[in-house]
């Protein structure tokens, strides 16, 4: 196989026809019906008609705010980066902001996720939790001569408050109850009778603003910066202004001021938010938040850019508080982690895609090659065990353990597939173990050492298909564009097969062999493998040429074996799981036009 010139990004129904429970309903079919039904982004946040693209959007107040505001975070980068372009012309790669107002783009609905673990973060009039309609921008256009469709890697959340029609305060145990005991075909009458002001929430917006090839960063496959948003409406005005973001923090204000470095610093310490930052439930007050953020790839988890807090602090300035009596950290490294793990930046890189935890379901007009077959994170996999077992005691009148661990991993249960692990460093971690067949291993580790000791479950024996081939140290820049990953070393791969490095575009690397075709090569799938389609040479040159990405990906791509992936087997740090003839297999996301910024038609 040539060497690669790429560098890119079921669940099924959580239900039956009968009853619903707290997974995040993608099933597409489901998803067009319900927008056909009303719930599509016109009619249900800004009162336009259901056929609404983004130019006709363009003329409505509410949608104009926010599409202005980003708009502008899309100039500033351009402004400060002489080789940001929204063309492959240049070095670095910039998201077109003309998709936010083009008649050929318009938002799908991707999913629809019941949060009554929200809870904790409610107020008196809305303590039952969110429910949050999920959409992605896509769009349809002729290039060529053909009708070409794709998503594009923005995500925008609307979320409301859950109460009832009458807005009477039913209890919590009355409204899980509610949608427990809900039709399918009651769904969208029910969602259109908590669509009003008074329970809109917010509107969240996660934006792949840039991305830079692997020929660029050949390090670490790969870089990627997400512009983070929440948006609300204020004194019944049409317009959205930017808002506070949840616990993330407004880094550059508070270093600039000692008054409020002071005034956090106490604030955090105090043993009583040291207890709440230990459920999981603590709230950093929004005099020390940002209203924009920026969370960065690949390798996300390790990049102090993403890790707030210790942008401001250092250890040595908790070393007399007694962490020993809580639950989920016992050292002050891992409590920062722990509070970190409450904002938005961190979130988003803790056991992601990449930056996203949900990109949604293909339909059936997808091109087979731009296809998501499981559309969740590992980090979102495993959270929603304990979303379920919180609304399942609200349904039987329990009164139901708001805490929640660390959004990276599920400590009740042994590490499946890429997992994060402890690797024996900090007794905070003692539980992150790893199924049987796995063991914890160091692929990546911070220079200078965190001491955490935080590694991935892989299988015991040497790399096979999709596994990681690339081992080394990530240093750390609060500027994340001066992040390297130095002191690389191979990490070995089975007989008979071989390996891409980082700048193939494979974060840490992947071992691979070609796909047994008929009996010619003897040799079977191994358990966990599957064969998958990946670009080669001649890809990128045929993008150039303004072809059509469906004619390149038709032309210049070939079977591997890779890592196989599914709803109980999700993908590793970084990698999404894409379609493949059976099942799914485990690429980087940007394998995946749909996850990527260039490559795509102009808008109009």
């Amino acid at each position: 196989m040539q060497r690669i010139l790429l560098s890119a990004p079921f669940l099924f129904l959580a239900c039956t026809a009968y009853g619903l429970n707290s997974q995040v309903l993608d099933s597409p079919e489901w998803m067009s019906s319900l927008e056909k039904n009303g719930l599509n982004i016109a009619q249900m946040l800004f009162n336009q008609k259901s056929s609404a693209n983004n130019a006709r959007l363009s003329q409505n107040e509410g949608y104009l705010s926010i599409a202005n505001t980003l708009s502008a975070d899309l100039d500033k980068l351009q402004a400060a980066d002489k080789y940001l372009s929204v063309t492959m012309a240049k070095k670095h790669r910039l998201f077109d902001k003309r998709w936010l107002k083009s008649k050929d783009a318009y938002f799908e609905l991707i999913g629809i996720a019941p949060r009554f673990d929200m809870a904790p973060f409610g107020n008196d009039q809305f303590g039952c939790g969110e429910t949050r309609l999920l959409y992605r921008l896509a769009y349809e256009k002729k290039w060529r001569g053909n009708a070409v469709y794709s998503r594009l890697p923005l995500t925008l959340n609307v979320v409301y408050w859950n109460a009832d029609k009458q807005g009477d305060g039913e209890s919590c145990t009355k409204l899980a109850r509610k949608w427990k005991k809900m039709r399918r075909s009651q769904l969208a009458a029910h969602l259109k009778t908590i669509s009003n002001e008074q329970n809109l929430k917010s509107v969240e917006v996660n934006l792949q603003a840039v991305r830079w090839p692997s020929t660029v960063r050949p390090d670490f496959g790969g870089y990627a910066e997400y512009i983070l948003r929440v948006f609300t409406k204020k004194n019944k005005s049409k317009r959205f202004e930017p808002s506070s973001l949840l616990n993330t923090l407004d880094v550059s204000k508070i270093k600039r001021s000692k008054l409020l470095k002071k005034e956090l610093l106490s604030f955090i310490t105090n043993p009583e938010n040291i207890k709440k930052a230990d459920q999981g439930i603590a709230r950093i007050p929004e005099k020390f938040l940002a209203k924009k953020a920026v969370s960065f790839a690949f390798h996300g988890s390790h990049r102090l850019a993403n890790r707030q807090l210790e942008q401001i602090y250092s250890k040595k300035e908790f070393s007399k508080i007694d962490f020993s009596k809580y639950t989920s950290f016992k050292t002050s490294g891992a409590w920062m982690r722990k509070l970190q793990d409450h904002s938005c930046v961190s979130c988003h890189q803790g056991r992601s895609i990449a930056g996203f935890h949900f990109v949604g379901r293909d339909r059936k007009k997808s091109f087979a090659a731009n296809r998501v077959y499981f559309a969740k994170s590992g980090h979102l996999r495993e959270d929603e065990q304990r979303r379920e077992r919180y609304f399942q005691n609200l349904v039987q009148g329990k009164n139901p353990d708001p805490s929640r661990g660390f959004s990276e991993r599920n400590p009740s249960e042994p590490g499946t597939y890429g997992a994060h692990c402890s690797l024996g460093l900090d007794k905070s971690f003692v539980s992150w173990t790893c199924a049987r067949g796995l063991t914890c291993q160091k692929i990546l580790a911070n220079k200078p050492a965190s001491n955490l000791g935080i590694g991935n479950c892989l299988p015991i024996e040497k790399g096979k298909g999709g596994d990681p081939s690339e081992l080394g140290l990530v240093t750390q820049a609060a500027d994340s564009r001066r992040d390297r990953v130095v002191d690389k070393k191979n990490r070995a791969c089975s007989e008979g097969y071989y390996s891409f490095d980082a700048r193939d575009g494979f974060p840490s690397g992947l071992c691979y062999r070609d796909c047994p075709s008929g009996n010619a090569l003897g040799k079977k799938l191994s358990q966990g493998e599957a064969c998958g389609l990946i670009a080669f040479n001649g890809f990128n040159p045929c993008l150039a040429k303004g072809e059509a990405f469906t004619k390149c990906l038709s032309e210049f791509t070939g079977e591997l074996v890779l890592r196989k992936c599914s709803e109980n087997a999700p993908c590793r740090d970084d990698f999404v799981c894409s379609q493949a003839k059976a099942g799914g297999v485990c690429i980087p996301p940007y394998f995946l036009f749909q996850l990527r910024l260039d490559g795509h038609p102009k808008p109009s």
